[in-house]
């Protein structure tokens, strides 16, 4: 194996190694994401659940505060109840001292039995007193059961109602709860208020402040789930277990719940979160390895792409060394055989130095053609813009081409008349063609001499353009050198095999002086089928190809 084949073997090796490292590295750390999501699950649900009980505490509390304003001494006598008024009046105030428990109560009032009927007496807050009313329409039910225990053939009012009442007894005694109930305080609660803006408020404080948006919870009948009170029905399918809330003042422990709070985490369910954030998670790790994968393999890829030029550098300086050795030895050869006997024989003196003149020659066009390519390379070289008729381009070409003539090859020539103007530089565009037409003569004529040079002008959605065409039949360019055949220093196996002359240099230029007119070029090659290649220059703007036409008439 030689020392590339085994440079290939070490690189792919070192990059299975590291993607089976990655692949390791991934599950091990999807368990680790696992484990984080399990512990990500139970924070979430613990905080959630935290949140929710300070919700329904704080909500409680504050309703269960109300039960401050019956907490009146006990007087004696049939007026006690109205002597010990201004005293609820003075307790309602200092209870409703915040604007929050101010809301939370609709109406206040007293069911007070008097002459064998309950005298109903509404609280008036602005006057300050209690003022005696006709019993409201939906508070019947409360009336009726008033007075049936007024006249005791009834069950006690219930202290709950059907509506938003908490209902507290007034007794006739010394202790709570004891001797005759002599009145019943009444608190209606503001339930618009409870449901919407209050109750927002609580989940805002306790919960985030998204948490009290609309579309995060849902209040719902105890009694009937069905029912709704507040809120989006769509968080039920989103959210948790309820929590119970609004509770029954029975008892200082409170009884039933009235309402159902569903309350939903801001990206849906529990579990879906989660789930989304693991596979976050896994989404990331994937893109970091990939990542890691790529730049290793970007790495080697270009550490060999150096090592290539590297040995094509050293192919090219062992090649110009050999190219400059042969004419070299040639020049010393023929001067000193001028120096010597042969000297006076004027047919050897002519032969000699027609050979010095040849291989100067050689020596002159491959030195100019390493500075051409120094030049460009470092940038340095400069291109005129002028406008040029690729028809004289290509004849001039084709008369300064020597290998063409040293080969003695046929050439065919089919040139399109009246060629569009293109702008460039006619002395960079005339080597450009040499070039092509050297490596034709070069390379492309064992068993033909035939060489094809084709000029004609197309347009596509770019805009319009002369495409040249030089074509050998030839050996052809195998598939796998095709990509390389424009990179510098590159020459291909056959040319090192029948060891033609050559520096790796001319199709490179080629390449640059086309690109920097704007161009193209290509190759079309089978084996043993020939090579072509295919170089388009834009056109000149219609200015200039007007003014040319009528310069040339």
């Amino acid at each position: 194996m030689t020392a590339a084949g085994r440079q290939m073997r070490y690189s792919w090796t070192l990059i299975g190694v590291l993607a089976l490292l990655c692949a390791v590295l991934a599950v091990v750390q999807y368990r680790w994401i696992d484990e984080v999501a399990q512990a990500n699950r139970e924070r979430i649900k613990s905080e959630r659940e935290a949140g929710l009980r300070r919700v329904r505490q704080e909500f409680n509390e504050e309703l269960r505060s109300v039960s401050t304003i019956s907490r009146t001494a006990r007087f004696p006598g049939d007026n006690a109840v109205e002597e010990n008024e201004q005293r609820y009046v003075e307790r309602y105030r200092r209870w409703a001292s915040s604007a929050v428990r101010e809301r939370l109560v609709k109406r206040v009032a007293l069911a007070v039995p008097r002459d064998g009927r309950v005298e109903l007496k509404m609280l008036d807050a602005t006057a300050g007193a209690f003022q005696a009313v006709e019993w409201p329409a939906e508070w019947t039910g409360a009336k009726e059961r008033f007075e049936a225990r007024a006249l005791r053939n009834g069950p006690p009012p219930n202290l709950e109602s059907a509506g938003a009442f908490v209902e507290f007894p007034i007794f006739e005694g010394r202790g709570p709860g004891q001797g005759t109930e002599r009145a019943w305080l009444m608190v209606e609660f503001d339930v618009d208020y409870l449901r919407g803006e209050f109750l927002r408020q609580l989940l805002r404080k306790h919960m985030g402040e998204d948490a009290g948006a609309d579309d995060r919870y849902l209040v719902v009948s105890r009694r009937d789930p069905s029912v709704t009170i507040a809120g989006n029905r769509a968080v039920e399918k989103r959210a948790g277990e309820p929590v119970p809330v609004f509770d029954e003042l029975r008892g200082p422990g409170g009884g039933q719940s009235r309402w159902l709070l569903y309350v939903s985490n801001s990206g849906g369910r529990l579990d879906a979160l989660v789930e989304r954030a693991r596979w976050r998670n896994v989404a990331w790790s994937a893109v970091l390895f990939a990542l890691l994968l790529a730049t290793a393999w970007v790495l080697i890829r270009y550490t060999r792409e150096e090592q290539r030029l590297a040995e094509l550098q050293m192919n090219f300086v062992a090649g110009v060394s050999h190219e400059l050795r042969t004419p070299l030895a040639v020049i010393g050869t023929a001067a000193y055989n001028l120096r010597g006997k042969l000297s006076g024989n004027a047919a050897q003196v002519v032969r000699y130095g027609s050979l010095i003149e040849t291989e100067a020659q050689k020596l002159t066009a491959m030195v100019e053609q390493i500075l051409q390519f120094a030049s460009v390379r470092s940038g340095k070289s400069t291109l005129r813009s002028e406008a040029v008729l690729m028809e004289d381009v290509i004849e001039e070409g084709l008369r300064s081409s020597k290998e063409l003539q040293a080969a003695e090859c046929e050439v065919e020539k089919r040139i399109e008349p009246r060629l569009p103007v293109v702008l460039g530089d006619g002395v960079a565009l005339r080597h450009a063609i040499q070039n092509l037409l050297s490596n034709a003569a070069k390379y492309g004529t064992e068993g033909s001499k035939w060489v094809g040079v084709m000029a004609s002008s197309a347009e596509t959605e770019a805009g319009p353009f002369v495409e040249i065409r030089v074509a050998d039949h030839g050996p052809g360019i195998p598939l796998d050198e095709q990509a390389h055949i424009f990179d510098p220093f590159f020459r291909g196996k056959y040319a090192m095999q029948d060891q033609i002359h050559g520096t790796g240099l001319g199709l490179d230029l080629v390449r640059r002086i086309v690109e920097a007119h704007g161009g193209t070029i290509r190759v079309e090659s089978a084996p043993m089928q020939g090579a072509e290649f295919v170089m388009r220059i834009p056109a000149a703007p219609a200015e200039y190809q007007d003014e040319f036409s009528h310069t040339a008439g």
